[in-house]
């Protein structure tokens, strides 16, 4: 990061954690998607640790809510006609 940030410059991270694995609208549909995510993704913690470590503060943590369709209780067409949610 050295090499793109200036001194005093800001990152701006967005990942997903661990702890946000429950709010993800697509793991009620796919359960075994729950252990893959908990394999994979940081702690929010450890996430902090690095970037503390590499000498970057925190300054803010926040949720960014990102909508991408609204899933639950709706009937979606795929192009063959089949139904995909359970609503």
């Amino acid at each position: 990061m050295s090499t793109v940030l200036h001194d005093g410059g800001t990152a701006f991270l967005r990942t997903g954690t661990r702890e946000r694995i429950s709010s993800y609208p697509y793991v009620d549909f796919f359960p075994e998607s729950r252990a893959i995510l908990t394999e994979v993704l940081p702690a929010a913690a450890f996430v902090r640790e690095v970037f503390e470590a590499a000498g970057f503060r925190t300054v803010s943590v926040e949720l960014v809510t990102q909508e991408i369709a609204e899933l639950r209780g709706l009937r979606r067409e795929t192009i063959g006609g089949s139904r995909l949610s359970p609503g």
